[in-house]
C-alpha cells in the first residue's frame, strides 16, 4: 500500500499488464489518491502485489483462481463468502467461476 504526501492512502485505478524487453512479465499500475487527487504510475515485475489495494481482474488472476479451482484448493470455499473478494464479485468470469463451484447463490447473498 502506499501513502500519498496528503498523508491518505493510495487507491489502485488499474493494472496493465505488459513485458519488459527482455520478455520477462511486468505490471503497470496506476494509483490515485481520492484525498487529493495525485495520480502516481509505476512499472513492476508482475506478482509484485504490496503496490495494490484491491484485487484487479486480470487474465494472470483468472488464470490462477481457475487453476486453485481444478485443483480444489481449500481457498476456494470461502470465494462466496470472503471479503476480499468483493471487488470481483460483478464481474461475468469471476461469476462463471463461483457458479463452477455452486457457490454463486452464497456470494448474491453477501452482496445484498
Amino acid at each position: 500500500m502506499l501513502t500519498c504526501g496528503c498523508g491518505r492512502w493510495m487507491h489502485t485505478e488499474g493494472i496493465e499488464e505488459r513485458a519488459y524487453e527482455d520478455g520477462a512479465a511486468q505490471w503497470f499500475i496506476r494509483s490515485e489518491c481520492r484525498g487529493c487527487g495525485f495520480k502516481v504510475g509505476m512499472d513492476v515485475p508482475a506478482g509484485q502485489h504490496m503496490f495494490i489495494d484491491r484485487l484487479m481482474w486480470t487474465d494472470e488472476a483468472l488464470h490462477r483462481l481457475q487453476d486453485a479451482v481444478n485443483e480444489r484448493a481449500l481457498g476456494v470455499t470461502f470465494l462466496g463468502v470472503y471479503p476480499f473478494w468483493d471487488d470481483l464479485r460483478g464481474s461475468p468470469e469471476f461469476r462463471k467461476i463461483l457458479s463452477q463451484v455452486h457457490l454463486l447463490d452464497v456470494s448474491d447473498r453477501i452482496r445484498r
